[in-house]
C-alpha cells in the first residue's frame, strides 16, 4: 500500500510541476519581449513568400484570445502597396488548432491600398506572393492548405 501511495504522490507532484511550467510559459508569451519575437518571426516567415516586403511595427493583445497588429505595411521597392494602421484579430486557440482555421473577427483600421502600373504594364499589386519561393528555398513541396473561415471583417476609416 505504501508503494501505491508513494506512486500517487509522485504523480500528483509531476502534474503540479507540469501545470506550473505551462503557467510560466503562458505568462512568458504575454511579455513585450515575447510578442516582439513573435512579430519578428511573422515578418521573417511572411517575407519568404512575398514578392514585396512586409513590415509590422507592433504586436499587442493576448496571444490566447486575439491580437492587434499596428503599423502594417506591404511595400515593393520602397513604394507602399498596402498600409493599415491596425489589424485586430479575434480567435479561439481551440478553433485555430482544429482542422480548419477559424478567425472570429478581423477589424481593419484605416486600410490604404495604392496601385500603380509597372514599366511592363502590369499592376504592382499583382502577385504579391510567390507561391513557390518559401518551399523551394527549403527544398520541399507545398502541403495542401488548411481550410480557413472568417466570421466578420469590419473596416474603420
Amino acid at each position: 500500500m505504501s508503494r501505491l501511495r508513494r506512486a500517487a504522490q509522485i504523480s500528483v507532484a509531476l502534474i503540479v510541476v507540469v501545470l506550473i511550467l505551462i503557467g510560466v510559459a503562458l505568462t512568458a508569451l504575454e511579455t513585450g519581449w515575447a510578442k516582439n519575437q513573435i512579430r519578428q518571426l511573422i515578418v521573417r516567415q511572411a517575407n519568404q513568400y512575398l514578392t514585396a516586403t512586409l513590415d509590422i511595427a507592433r504586436l499587442e493583445g493576448s496571444l490566447l484570445r486575439g491580437i492587434q497588429l499596428g503599423g502594417v505595411r506591404l511595400a515593393r521597392n520602397g513604394q507602399p502597396l498596402v498600409e493599415i494602421d491596425e489589424i485586430a484579430l479575434s480567435y479561439s486557440i481551440r478553433e485555430l488548432l482544429q482542422e480548419g482555421v477559424v478567425i472570429r473577427r478581423i477589424r481593419l483600421v484605416r486600410p490604404r491600398i495604392v496601385g500603380g502600373r509597372q514599366a511592363d504594364g502590369r499592376w504592382d499589386l499583382s502577385a504579391p506572393a510567390d507561391r513557390d519561393s518559401g518551399d523551394r528555398d527549403r527544398g520541399r513541396t507545398r502541403n495542401a492548405a488548411r481550410p480557413a473561415r472568417l466570421r466578420r471583417c469590419p473596416r474603420t476609416d
